[in-house]
């Protein structure tokens, strides 16, 4: 099974959703009107937002107050970061399908069977529908105490928004899957090969892992920009809940409710922070099991196997390895790897820092504001 047939299931509820995902036109009237489709989809969630942020039962907060800002800031950044993740998928799915071809082919070559990708993707699919459906829609009504036919519309809508974004995140994490293991069954034959003293086998392993940095290239390409804005959307999404629940909710709502709310958005932002994490931890792994290629040589004994061509071979890998790019990009603006957690981090308590001086400067104003009302009724 290849990788594009095992995530069809999750590629079908993209494409539902509004994104452009390897999939396959008849004519171009039929794309141009998915694509129309697509861009109709996020003008809807972008107005979903004006609602959900006007609705007194969903937003019960006051609109002056920093907390409302900074709130609705984040979720107007969330829907211009898949628009523009719609908008790429349109202009890149070309080279989407190539990431797919390339890899049924690589797939095809070392027999990888991707029943197991099917499974997990399935489960983990089914797992973030329900837990946002029947969880995450029940508990805000909850901490609410109050419902309307309407404001449970407008949650759906904004909810099936975030659903977008998250089951894409399941997408890329597949993808990155499929390619570890393709380095991985490289790696173990290449060292097999060596062992046994055959050389036969070692140019086809040494061309499948060009052809599989061939993929990390035009992974950077197609998705790249995704990777770079699921950092930011992270960044934000951290930042302003924890900036809006610390001074916004614990303070000023009564205890049941506030637990509701944190179970919400925990609720809310746990699939998305998982799914980053994996995604990250799985782009560095890659990059060690792509270095790890150019060391499983060492095992080579030219004496041995008396065969120059091999050695040519090698020593070409070898060479170009030092100047081939294994570690994915975010668009360009920097690699992805395990510092990226630890620099996201470092961010969100710099700007919880400086959105605190704000509050602080918010309270002064205000305190002045009141005493002079005070002394003016006086």
């Amino acid at each position: 099974m290849h990788f594009a047939e095992s995530q069809h299931h999750l590629v079908r509820i993209l494409t539902i959703l509004g994104y452009p995902v390897l999939r396959e036109f008849k004519s171009d009237h039929s794309k141009r009107c998915f694509f129309a489709y697509a861009i109709f989809t996020k003008i809807i969630s972008l107005g979903t937002i004006f609602f959900h942020f006007c609705d007194p039962i969903l937003f019960p907060h006051n609109k002056a107050t920093l907390i409302f800002f900074i709130w609705f800031a984040e979720s107007v950044v969330n829907q211009i970061c898949m628009t523009v993740l719609t908008l790429n998928n349109i202009i890149k799915d070309n080279s989407l399908r190539k990431v797919s071809t390339l890899l049924e082919d690589l797939q095809s070559t070392f027999a990888i069977d991707c029943s197991q990708l099917r499974r997990t993707s399935d489960v983990v699919t089914f797992f973030v529908i329900i837990l946002y459906f029947f969880v995450f829609i029940p508990v805000v009504f909850l901490s609410k105490n109050a419902f309307s036919v309407p404001s449970l519309v407008i949650k759906i809508l904004y909810t099936i928004d975030g659903i977008s974004f998250t089951l894409y995140e399941v997408y890329l994490l597949m993808l990155l899957w499929s390619l570890e293991k393709l380095i991985i069954a490289i790696n173990f034959r290449m060292i097999f090969a060596f062992t046994l003293g055959k050389s036969q086998p070692v140019v086809p392993l040494l061309t499948g892992h060009s052809k599989v940095l061939q993929c990390v290239e035009l992974i950077n390409r197609s998705f790249g920009l995704f990777l770079l804005l699921m950092t930011l959307e992270m960044l934000f999404l951290l930042t302003g809940n924890l900036y809006c629940h610390v001074f916004g909710i614990w303070p000023v709502v009564e205890t049941e409710r506030a637990y509701l709310t944190t179970i919400k958005t925990l609720i809310w932002i746990g699939p998305q922070l998982a799914l980053w994490l994996a995604v990250i931890i799985k782009c560095s792994r890659f990059y060690y099991l792509a270095n790890e290629t150019a060391l499983c040589t060492r095992h080579f004994d030219d004496y041995s196997m008396q065969n120059t061509k091999v050695t040519r071979q090698i020593n070409k890998f070898l060479l170009k390895n030092l100047h081939q790019k294994k570690k994915f990009s975010a668009y360009g603006f920097f690699d992805i790897d395990n510092s990226v957690i630890y620099t996201v981090f470092s961010s969100i308590v710099t700007y919880l820092v400086i959105l605190i001086q704000f509050k602080q400067l918010e309270n002064d104003l205000t305190n002045k504001n009141g005493g002079g009302n005070d002394t003016s009724a006086t």
